[in-house]
């Protein structure tokens, strides 16, 4: 499915990609789209070129996937890069991310958390718990929830300053990324305060079954 994906994806962006050259080419104005200093709305043409380029090694690093030892490093690292591009070359992409955001956000925060426990017995029993499906599922809707209130929050700036006298199109352009880099952060935050939240209530719970379960033992023995 990866793979379908991934080659449906590169075919669509070339035949994109190389008929916007072929327009540029054939109306003489592919230098000047790649000029910077006539219009901030060139950003679009100089991200879009390297999009080419990454999506052409991306395709090719996964091609010769069977013969590069670091395969997984480069490819990576290659898309990472690919889709930061891609979110400010088409900002409506960050809308597709969200999903991927809250993903990686919650695994990253049971990874953490594991890690941080390890060999500790009773509290890998109480993770072992929280990773079950409800709790898993309950955590990345809340860390999804988190990252659209925070992509909502900046795009609420963006239109803030789009519609202000100091405008240009420059700045817009920094806005994907700024949402990027607070949905993740706003998703992080979320499955960690969900994470600690219902880790404390195991820990409470845990120390309450113990109490139930040892006291007539302690009781008897004082009685005696």
């Amino acid at each position: 499915m990866h793979k379908f994906v991934a080659f449906s994806a590169a075919i669509c962006g070339a035949i994109h990609g190389f008929g916007q050259v072929v327009y540029l080419f054939a109306t003489g104005t592919f230098l000047s789209s790649l000029d910077l200093t006539l219009s901030g709305e060139n950003i679009l043409f100089v991200h879009g070129l390297a999009l080419i380029v990454l999506l052409t090694l991306q395709t090719t690093v996964a091609l010769l996937r069977k013969s590069i030892s670091f395969f997984r490093t480069a490819h990576s690292s290659i898309a990472f890069v690919l889709l930061i591009v891609l979110t400010v070359h088409w900002w409506p992409f960050v809308i597709f991310m969200l999903p991927t955001i809250a993903i990686q956000s919650v695994s990253m925060s049971f990874r953490w958390k594991r890690h941080a426990i390890r060999g500790k017995t009773d509290d890998a029993a109480i993770l072992l718990r929280l990773e079950s499906p409800s709790h898993l599922s309950a955590s990345f809707g809340l860390s999804l929830f988190a990252s659209i209130c925070s992509t909502a929050i900046v795009w609420h700036y963006r239109e803030i300053y789009m519609m202000s006298d100091t405008a240009n199109l420059y700045i817009p352009f920094v806005f994907p990324f700024v949402a990027i880099l607070a949905s993740t952060l706003g998703a992080n935050l979320a499955a960690q305060l969900y994470l600690a939240s219902f880790y404390s209530q195991s820990l409470t719970k845990s120390d309450a079954e113990l109490e139930a379960r040892y006291k007539p033992l302690i009781v008897d023995t004082q009685s005696n």
